[in-house]
């Protein structure tokens, strides 16, 4: 816990991010959890895996793990460049939205480049335009065992994870890490160790209202 106290965000996450490939399997849940979060800083967090691995990549570790549409979107996520600057075109994405849930190619494309303001704005407009969320198609879509979604589980968590807001992504990772009998001390560590100050507020309020107790008091 000290060491990821004096190490920046992206060195912790970077480091998270190996661990959940290292080894015989990978934790693909936790692979999954750290590069969500860490998607609008993923430019330094590859930095930061490179430097702490002898200039291995990011890319190669998750190209030796992972496979097929999975393995396509670990890839965007871990490729994408956030110093990118996306256009707030909320009628254009929001009907990108529409599209991305009849084509799979423009779903991954659609979640792996916006940053979570600019989706935030997006889904809002496409729950307003379309009268639902698009979480709430994305993950009906899933249900169906259709052609669209005939890929790995781990793929859909994937996608519906991406549809997360920062905090909401937090919370459940946080609350992941302590249920059951033990505590993933890693996860909850790199995660309490990284929340964003200008978040403290809304996660302690969402954790409360979601898990009907404090987050401290879950963590003692």
């Amino acid at each position: 816990a000290l060491c990821a106290l004096v190490k920046s965000a992206p060195d912790v996450w970077a480091d998270a991010l190996k661990g959940a490939m290292k080894g015989l399997g990978t934790a693909d849940e936790l692979l999954i959890n750290f590069l969500v979060l860490s998607k609008d800083e993923m430019m330094q967090v590859r930095k930061a895996f490179s430097k702490n691995n002898n200039r291995q990549l990011l890319e190669d570790w998750i190209e030796g793990d992972c496979s097929g549409d999975y393995k396509k979107t670990l890839l965007m996520l871990a490729g994408r460049n956030s110093e990118d600057i996306i256009e707030l075109l909320p009628i254009y994405w929001a009907q990108r939205c529409k599209d991305a849930i009849c084509n799979v190619e423009t779903l991954k494309e659609v979640l792996t480049a916006m940053p979570a303001v600019a989706l935030r704005r997006h889904t809002e407009l496409y729950a307003q335009v379309y009268g639902k969320s698009l979480t709430e198609a994305v993950a009906k879509r899933c249900s169906e065992q259709c052609s669209f979604f005939s890929f790995s589980d781990w793929f859909k968590t994937a996608m519906l994870a991406l549809l997360d807001m920062p905090v909401e992504r937090i919370c459940r990772v946080l609350s992941d890490a302590m249920k059951g009998w033990g505590t993933d001390e890693y996860t909850l560590t790199a995660i309490v160790c990284t929340l964003p100050e200008n978040l403290y507020g809304d996660i302690h309020k969402l954790y409360e209202e979601r898990y009907s107790k404090t987050l401290l008091s879950h963590i003692r």
